[in-house]
């Protein structure tokens, strides 16, 4: 009987002691470190634009804001392509969605080259009407 009493207590101990702290603080890095990846909904939303403002943090294929820049092209790739490096409009990437290539992402970089944009959106074309301005 003594030994089945013993069997159980150190069975019930381990339960009892609280974690040490090590173990709690590895819990919270990786509990913070939780993104909500939206590259499996690119085709059921019209546009997605993920920013620093959200009160989810979200990736896509991986990729997140505040990524270094020299980081982004391995990130995405084999799924996106690089097709322009805009520099005009600020420093960003225009990416071509290899599955979809109607669909393209443009990665916005700060002054720190860091992602501080991702918008995912269909390549549309938009026509502007002259005929009416000029009558």
């Amino acid at each position: 009987m003594k030994k089945y009493c013993l069997l159980l207590m150190i069975l019930i101990l381990p339960l009892l002691t609280p974690a040490p702290a090590s173990a709690a603080s590895a819990f919270n890095m990786q509990e913070t470190s939780i993104f909500s990846d939206l590259y499996g909904q690119r085709r059921t939303q019209e546009m997605i634009i993920i920013s620093p403002d959200d009160a989810v943090a979200h990736s896509f294929y991986g990729l997140k804001i505040g990524d270094k820049k020299s980081d982004v092209l391995r990130t995405l790739r084999p799924a996106f392509t690089l097709m322009y490096e805009l520099k005009a409009i600020g420093p960003a990437y225009l990416l071509s969605d290899v599955v979809y290539p109607d669909y393209y992402l443009t990665v916005s970089f700060d002054d720190q080259d860091r992602v501080s944009m991702i918008v995912y959106q269909e390549n549309k074309k938009v026509h502007i009407m002259t005929d009416g301005l000029n009558a």
